[in-house]
Order: C-alpha cells, then sequence, then structure tokens
C-alpha cells in the first residue's frame, strides 16, 4: 500500500507543498527580508524652547507641525514602530537666533529597543520644518468683572470678588501690546443672593474689543468669581434733640437734608433698621440758627447708595430771645491743694436765652460762673485756658447759650 502511495501523483504534490512552507518559513525566520512602511503625521517636539524666551523669541507658526516617514527594515524591527514611539525633534535654541521665516533641521529617533542602524528612513514628507519666529512678550494685565444679567426689584449688584485680580499674558509681543485688560462675564438673570462660579477670561483692548488668539499663553484661562448682591432700602434719618440753653425740643424747628438715603447690606441688617439716628443736637451751642453737618455713620456692613457722606441739619429757635449780659461773680473749683489760681479776666460776656418776658427779671448778680481746676495736678504751673460753666441761680426756664473757657494762672 505504501508503494502505491508513493507512487500516486498526489504524494508527489503533497510533498512539494510541505517542502515549499518548510522554505518559506526558513527564509522568513531565518534570512527575514526586509518590509516597507509609512507612518504618518508624527508630531513634532522642540527642544530648548526656554531657552529661546529667554531670548525673547518664541514659534509663532510651525510648532504643530507632523513629519511622515517611510521605512524599511526586517519585520520584527519594523513591527515595533508607531506614531507614538517615533520622535522627531528640533533644537529650536540652536538653530533660531532672531525672528523670522525659518527652515529648522530634525533629527529622528527610534525607540531604546530598535538598533537605529536595523531602520532605513527610505523617504520624508519634508526636509526641514518651515516655522515663522517672532519676539516674545510676557504681561500681567489686570481682571474686571462685569455683569450683564439682572438683580431682581429691591436688590443690586455688590460687585465682584475675584480669585486672581491680575493674570499674566505670554505671547507674541504684537498682540501682548494690544492687551489692555481681561474680563470675566457674568449674564445670570433675577438675582437675590450671591452668586458663585468658573468663568472664562476673555483678553481685551482699550476699546473694549476681544484681543483673540489662540497661541496666547494664560496663566489662568478661567476664574472662581463671587458676585456680590446686596438688598436695598430707603432709610429715614433722624436726630435726637437735647434741651439747653433755655430751650426745649418744643422750641425747636430743624430740617434735615437728605431725609433719606438709600442704603444696601445684607438682609438680615437692613431687616434691623427702620431709620437711622444721625446724633444729637445739644440746644445750648445752638444761638438762634445753625447748620450742622453729621458724619454718616452706617453699622458695619452696611453701604450708602445715594452718594452721600455727610447730611446736614438746619436748626432755628424762632420762639426765643437771646441777650447778652456781663458777670464778675467766679467761683473757682477744685483747685490743687499746693496751688493758688488767679483768674486773668475778671468780667466774661455771656449769651442767656428765653422768653422775653423772663428774661426781664435776669439781673448780673443772678448770673455766676463756675471755674474748673480738676483737670491739673500738684505739678501745673503757669497760665492755663480752662472751661467755664454759666450757672443762672433761681430761674430754669432761661439758660446759658455757648461754650467758655476762662484763663486762669496758677502758681
Amino acid at each position: 500500500m505504501w508503494d502505491r502511495v508513493k507512487g500516486s501523483k498526489g504524494f508527489y504534490i503533497a510533498l512539494s507543498i510541505i517542502f515549499a512552507i518548510v522554505c518559506w518559513f526558513y527564509v522568513d525566520v531565518t534570512v527575514e527580508p526586509d518590509i516597507y512602511v509609512k507612518v504618518r503625521n508624527i508630531p513634532v517636539t522642540y527642544e530648548g524652547l526656554t531657552e529661546l524666551e529667554n531670548k525673547g523669541l518664541m514659534i509663532e507658526e510651525g510648532q504643530n507641525a507632523t513629519v511622515t516617514l517611510k521605512l524599511s527594515g526586517q519585520r520584527s524591527v519594523i513591527s515595533q514602530l508607531s506614531r507614538s514611539n517615533i520622535t522627531v525633534s528640533v533644537d529650536a535654541a540652536a538653530q533660531i537666533t532672531g525672528p523670522g521665516e525659518q527652515s529648522l533641521e530634525y533629527a529622528v529617533s527610534f525607540p531604546n529597543t530598535v538598533v537605529g542602524s536595523s531602520v532605513k528612513i527610505k523617504s520624508r514628507s519634508v526636509t526641514t520644518i518651515d516655522v515663522s519666529v517672532v519676539q516674545a512678550s510676557t504681561k500681567s494685565v489686570s481682571v474686571k468683572g462685569e455683569f450683564t444679567g439682572s438683580v431682581s426689584e429691591g436688590y443690586m449688584e455688590g460687585g465682584f470678588e475675584l480669585e486672581h485680580r491680575l493674570i499674566n499674558v505670554s505671547g507674541d509681543k504684537s498682540v501682548v501690546d494690544r492687551i489692555d485688560h481681561a474680563v470675566v462675564t457674568m449674564d445670570k438673570t433675577e438675582l437675590t443672593s450671591d452668586w458663585q462660579g468658573t468663568l472664562p477670561v476673555t483678553l481685551v483692548d482699550k476699546a473694549g474689543r476681544e484681543v483673540k488668539d489662540e497661541r496666547l499663553d494664560l496663566s489662568h484661562d478661567e476664574i472662581s468669581v463671587t458676585l456680590v448682591v446686596r438688598r436695598i432700602k430707603k432709610l429715614p434719618l433722624t436726630v435726637t434733640i437735647q434741651d439747653g440753653g433755655g430751650a426745649t425740643a418744643d422750641d425747636v424747628n430743624y430740617t434735615i437734608d437728605p431725609e433719606t438715603i438709600m442704603v444696601s447690606g445684607s438682609e438680615k441688617a437692613l431687616d434691623a433698621l427702620d431709620e437711622w439716628n444721625l446724633g444729637t443736637v445739644d440746644l445750648a451751642k445752638v444761638i438762634t440758627t445753625e447748620k450742622i453737618a453729621f458724619e454718616l455713620d452706617l453699622p458695619e456692613g452696611v453701604s450708602c447708595e445715594s452718594g452721600e457722606k455727610t447730611v446736614s441739619v438746619s436748626v432755628k429757635l424762632p420762639k426765643l430771645t437771646t441777650i447778652k449780659r456781663k458777670t464778675s461773680n467766679f467761683e473757682l473749683l477744685n483747685v490743687p491743694k499746693t496751688k493758688t489760681a488767679t483768674l486773668q479776666n475778671h468780667s466774661l460776656e455771656v449769651r442767656i436765652r428765653g422768653a422775653e418776658k423772663v428774661l426781664d427779671l435776669l439781673v448780673s448778680s443772678d448770673i455766676s460762673v463756675q471755674v474748673d481746676l480738676s483737670e491739673l495736678d500738684d505739678n501745673s504751673y503757669g497760665t492755663y485756658t480752662v472751661p467755664a460753666k454759666v450757672v443762672l441761680r433761681g430761674f430754669t426756664e432761661i439758660g446759658a447759650v455757648g461754650t467758655y473757657e476762662v484763663p486762669v494762672y496758677v502758681s
């Protein structure tokens, strides 16, 4: 039977096929002929960019260049290569010396697992890398918030709180020089409370036009912001009238200008305010007509939005009469025990105010001046100007107007 198989035509055909496979395997594994492959769009990497920046230069166009290579080599070698492990590099710092259009040489390297001599570069899509080099610049610009939305009635925008007030912008000097500042814009509507979020940064020139260039490098291209929303309220103003100088609140006509102000603050702060008292008007210091300026000292967390810093209070006393009288009745009080005090003036003219019919009853002996030396001590020596108080004995419906001081010599 074996002789019949060996003598058949099919046996020799099968034997030929097996022999061909063995030969092919031997050639493929042992001899391993070269194969060809095209690796497309290998990105170009640039070395020495920091050194280039130190020279005040940067690559404006060409940084995203790619190279396509046609390679040949043994299958076992070529199969290890791909776009991700082939490096095309340009030594930018060594080749670039100034701005302008330039063609740069590049080097091709393969992974460490591949012997470079075992790979042949048969062709390249480009022989040099064309780039455009410009002068580089870095600039620090301020960041401003812009609110293009709206708040609900009874509220107002209170400004932006920004994570960064300054950012650095680097790039082509001709573009960087056009930048005036950066803007973050918030457009939410009908707000009744603070808004927090992250907003993109837009660069603008002095006219507010956007400066857009994808090649610009920003230290922060978006910023965390808080838009403060404050409640607003119309607040009436008042004063306290302190009786004095023979006048009471019933004798006074006064006006406050303005009568109300517009304030802003938190819900809690404004709910606690129904009016705001400016302070006290001491009638003993008002002669007949007085205009008093009060500083607008609002509580912490409340701001005046209508612009006032001071408020004027006009005070008039139309029903009362003021007269002048001289007195020589002085009383020295609290003289230091080891000292002697002597008045430098022996009379003082004072103003007395009240109803005319009561003033007609006043005589000089009813008026005395108390000079208080309690601010002096045993070390005091020389002439001092000290406060004096006018006392009207036997009268309660009239009073002295103004403040008084007298010179006293202490020895």
